[in-house]
């Protein structure tokens, strides 16, 4: 009798149980197995004779490392008892199916011996610390030397005088002279019989409506909570536009131009904040206010207050 080859042979072996004849599926070739009380057997143990399954396969898991032994086909998919990573078998992990080795790539000639290393050239003897420092402080009296003759000659050239320039000495310094304290300008003298009213002094720069700041201010904070690009010029001019755009430069951030527009935001609670511009932020104020679920942008024309 002629024994298959071992890739030919069943995956598993079925036999019957000579007690109760139930059919018995096993894999264990040489070995005794019983046959299974949990689905009606009776536990008569059976002997399985060798040379009936495929013989054993040592696999390296990849993810884990850990090697274990299988009979599973060549070609199947396995899982690793250790992590549960699929393996697949090989089909040249059978003795009988393996490739011949492959030959011994041919030595690599030694290396040429490397010639002996030569010590570098001895170094210099360091300078002494001491002379070090002395040669710094004196290039550093050279330079202020230097400086404080560039500086004469400079005020010297400056100074309106014919008679030729003494050479500049080092002028101790003294305490700056005390400025003058700034007198009150004068108000005019009162009339006798009349009752005096001193004059207001005029004030420099424009000056804002406590009402005006108030808008603005809280239209700052406003614009600030909304996340837009653009920002709210709190000393814009009476009349002017009040967007400030801060990613320009820092002499094109203000808007020059004059409000012809009124930029009137409204929220869920009809709460309502008012932001003068021209007509170009005008529009790019009324489409933040689309960024906002419950906020509407109106626009009307602009009214000095």
């Amino acid at each position: 009798m002629t024994t298959p080859a071992a890739e030919h042979l069943p995956a598993a072996v079925t036999m019957r149980c000579p007690v109760c004849g139930r059919d018995v599926t096993t894999s264990q070739s040489g070995n005794t197995t019983r046959c299974p009380k949990t689905r009606g057997g009776c536990g008569t143990p059976i002997p399985v004779p060798a040379g009936t399954t495929r013989p054993p396969v040592e696999l390296d898991c990849y993810d884990c490392g850990h090697t274990w032994t299988t009979r599973a086909k060549a070609g199947s998919t396995v899982r690793c008892p250790g992590c549960s990573h699929p393996r697949r078998v090989p089909a040249a992990a059978r003795a009988e199916d393996a490739p011949p080795p492959a030959p011994l790539p041919a030595r690599r000639p030694a290396p040429p011996p490397t010639p002996p290393r030569r010590d570098p050239a001895p170094r210099s003897p360091r300078q002494d610390p001491a002379e070090d420092d002395a040669q710094a402080e004196q290039e550093r009296a050279q330079r202020r030397a230097d400086t404080r003759r560039a500086l004469a000659e400079l005020r010297a050239a400056l100074r309106p005088s014919t008679a030729p320039a003494a050479p500049a000495a080092p002028a101790a310094r003294t305490a700056p002279a005390a400025s003058a304290p700034r007198r009150a300008p004068q108000q005019p003298a009162p009339a006798p019989g009349r009752r005096f009213t001193p004059r207001p002094e005029a004030v420099r720069g424009p000056v804002t409506a406590p009402a005006t700041a108030r808008r603005r201010t809280a239209a700052a904070a406003f614009l600030d909570a909304l996340g837009g690009a653009l920002r709210l010029r709190a000393d814009a001019p009476p009349g002017g536009c009040e967007a400030l755009d801060p990613t320009r430069p820092l002499e094109h951030r203000a808007c020059g131009q004059l409000a012809a527009l009124t930029v009137q935001f409204t929220d869920q609670r009809g709460r309502h904040t008012l932001v003068h511009a021209c007509t170009t932020h005008a529009e790019a104020l009324r489409y933040l206010a689309t960024t906002r679920p419950g906020l509407r942008a109106t626009l009307r024309a602009y009214t000095p207050a």
